[in-house]
């Protein structure tokens, strides 16, 4: 298996672990997967992201860059 094979393995074990969580914790939970690679586009999974209205592809929040 290569890496990214390996990588793509684990990212969907995260995913699954995401929706499990937002069924758990309800629609009034945002619950949300970062890559460290780039802060400026950190978000690359989130659940009832309605919550505060950020998306796929935002920035990490200034909680985060602390």
């Amino acid at each position: 298996m290569d890496r990214s094979e390996e990588r793509k393995i684990i990212m969907n074990s995260y995913l699954n672990i995401m929706d499990f969580l937002s069924q758990a914790y309800g629609s009034n939970c945002e619950i949300v997967l970062h890559s460290i690679e780039d802060n400026k586009t950190s978000i690359i999974a989130i659940r009832n992201g309605e919550i505060s209205g950020r998306k796929v592809g935002d920035e990490l929040s200034l909680v985060g860059k602390r």
